[in-house]
């Protein structure tokens, strides 16, 4: 069993309204892939960028759960001081960490960034980041990687400008109030510079209601990725030998849409301690489609190109030991809808399915907001 060793900051940021969370639109996913479903994705061999975003799911929504509640007096000082700014650390591993086996099937990552806010008018804020992040700890599970003798470099990751109107309509009598965002991605990752990924347009929708220190949430949100080309190409200047043994089309279709929802439960247990969980789904469509004509196979796939869908769960504990500063641990498990014999539905809760377990990853997380 590796040590895990953990150490993580993150400087949070007081927003103009801090009851939702800008959903990022710089995240690169395949068909059947989401920023909102937490999976190891390299060893799906689904994702063209592997996010921590799933893996910190948990504490993000108890996060935003407890921001609702102090909705009105950020909203008060945002008025003041409307920008807002914030640097963060984090520190990310699977379960197969702990498993005992004839390789190194863990992963370790550790990741950095930073923040800006800008809170437009009274509930609108804007913000943007910039995150990088270093694999640690590299998986056998990783195509093309050499366990823990490699050693890899800290990787930009993609950069996202998000607009988050929180709590523009109240439903009378239930008191739902419902929030809404917009994220658009930039393609400053390696991941998917190479894939071609011009940018993303990601609009969300979201719905909370709570009492007596309980929450629920419910959210949507579609994803529209603009590629250079339908499939991965291959740069011939810089893998010359590739291009003439297999060309520059690597056929690899790359994302076209996605589409995911999630459902959150909060519970705030004392004032500076709340527990939160996630269910989350998603499915997303190739940039190709494949005729069916007199020469096409029965066996052969036509049409446009859907994934079967992918879910995960997840579950964050929140504590906040002094005023702004909030330490927050959640783990999450997720993968494909059904299980690689397609003959049942795969249960998020924990990966029980594959010896390693490795679906399962867990994160640790302390934040100090101004």
């Amino acid at each position: 069993m590796r040590n895990i060793a953990h150490l993580s900051i993150i400087i949070c940021l007081c927003m103009v309204a801090p009851a939702f969370a800008v959903e990022p639109g710089a995240v690169r996913v395949d068909a059947d892939t989401s920023e909102a479903v937490s999976s190891d994705s390299t060893q799906e061999g689904t994702a063209k960028v592997e996010t921590s975003s799933g893996e910190a799911d948990a504490v993000k929504s108890g996060a935003a759960a407890d921001a609702q509640d102090a909705k009105a007096a950020a909203t008060t000082k945002a008025k003041a001081f409307p920008v807002g700014a914030s640097v963060n650390a984090g520190y990310g591993f699977n379960h197969a960490n702990f498993v005992e086996s004839n390789g190194d099937y863990g992963y370790q990552r550790m990741s950095l960034g930073m923040g800006l806010s800008y809170g437009i008018v009274d509930g609108l804020t804007a913000s943007t980041g910039l995150n990088v992040q270093k694999t640690l700890a590299t998986s056998y599970l990783n195509p093309g990687s050499a366990s823990t003798t490699t050693k890899t470099p800290w990787e930009l990751a993609d950069v996202s400008v998000g607009f988050a109107y929180g709590n523009f309509y109240t439903i009378p009598v239930a008191k739902i109030g419902l929030s809404g965002s917009l994220g658009l991605g930039f393609p400053t990752s390696k991941a998917s510079q190479s894939a071609g990924l011009i940018m993303s347009v990601s609009p969300s929708l979201s719905a909370r209601w709570a009492m007596a220190g309980f929450s629920v949430s419910l959210s949507g949100g579609y994803s529209y990725f603009l590629n250079e080309d339908p499939t991965v190409q291959i740069d011939c200047d810089l893998a010359p030998q590739n291009c003439i043994v297999s060309g520059g089309d690597t056929a690899n279709p790359n994302a076209l849409h996605n589409i995911r929802g999630s459902l959150g439960l909060g519970y705030k247990i004392i004032e500076q301690l709340s527990v939160s969980t996630r269910y989350s789904v998603a499915n997303g469509y190739r940039a190709v489609k494949f005729p069916d004509d007199e020469v096409t196979s029965e066996y052969a796939q036509t049409g446009t190109q859907k994934g079967l869908g992918r879910h995960s769960f997840s579950l964050g504990l929140s504590y906040t030991p002094i005023a702004k500063t909030t330490v927050g641990i959640s783990m999450a498990s997720g993968g494909s809808i059904y299980t690689s014999d397609n003959d049942a539905i795969r249960l998020p809760f924990f990966d029980t399915e594959s010896q390693l377990h490795h679906r399962t990853s867990y994160n640790i997380s302390v934040s100090q907001a101004f």
